[in-house]
């Protein structure tokens, strides 16, 4: 989704002849409604068609499994592709105001899941990486650097 905020952002900063910051400023809002619309489709689009893959596969028709896979990605595609057309051709205030209409408290439940979202991954890597053989090097590391003052 951020790829999107950079083409768009980018594009909206040259063509308003501003700078970086305006291209960073314009990126998250742009990448929010990205993933909003990402978000919607996999909820909603991608259950049906895997249900219909399903049926395909209990017919034991591989091409219809294949259509199915296809076209979940292409409709992605697509639809991203329109939001990044729409959104260059309307300009940055349709998107700002179409993300001031969202309602602040599901802003807010973005907000908050977007600040666990390091935490949760910093968890899953220590959980990956620390085991029996390591641990202690982990914690001599901490040891050695916390009283000789290494930095």
């Amino acid at each position: 989704m951020w790829s999107l905020a950079v083409f768009l952002g980018v594009a909206f900063a040259i063509n308003s002849g501003a700078g970086a910051e305006t291209a960073l400023l314009l990126g998250l809002p742009i990448a929010t409604l990205a993933l909003i619309v990402k978000n919607i489709y996999n909820g909603m689009f991608i259950p049906l068609l895997c249900h219909k893959a399903d049926a395909y596969a209990e017919m034991g028709d591989t091409r219809g499994i294949e259509r199915m896979h296809l076209i979940s990605g292409i409709g992605l595609s697509l639809t991203l592709g329109i939001i990044v057309t729409v959104s260059y051709l309307a300009g940055v205030n349709m998107v700002k105001g179409f993300l001031d209409a969202i309602p602040e408290f599901i802003k807010h439940g973005l907000s908050v899941a977007t600040g666990i979202i390091p935490a949760l991954g910093f968890a899953m890597l220590a959980r990956l990486l620390i085991n029996k053989k390591v641990a202690p090097y982990f914690f001599l590391g901490f040891v050695l650097m916390a009283y000789l003052k290494f930095r």
